[in-house]
């Protein structure tokens, strides 16, 4: 029945809206903008760099460390909640409490 009023009303080009009798019919053409504000404060503009500082060319060696053999692994970080990871890319590292004898916590780099 709903489908079929709005049909018919669509159809014949009718209002689907009816507003109030009250409110005055609004003419686009007396429509004044308010007028600009006077900005007052000076703003510093943020100053973003174009791109990150440049690491160095041996900055890699940073996320490496000396084992007991004297090969260069990736270095190993033991926190004191237990959960090791890699420092260079915080991946967690699956070794600690099966093969203790791999790391020495008391040591630091």
């Amino acid at each position: 029945m709903r489908h079929s009023i709005l049909a018919l009303t669509l159809f014949l080009g009718g209002p689907l809206c009816v507003g109030h009798a009250d409110e005055p019919v609004k003419d686009d053409k007396t429509f004044e903008p308010p007028p600009p504000r006077l900005v007052t404060t000076q703003v510093m503009p943020y100053y973003l760099p174009a791109s990150l500082p440049r690491p160095g060319t041996r900055e890699i060696w940073q996320y490496y460390g000396v084992d007991n053999r004297g090969r260069w692994l990736p270095r190993v970080i033991l926190p004191p909640s237990g959960e090791a990871y890699y420092y260079y890319s915080g991946a967690p590292y699956p070794f600690t409490t099966p093969r203790p004898g791999l790391y020495m916590p008391y040591v630091v780099d």
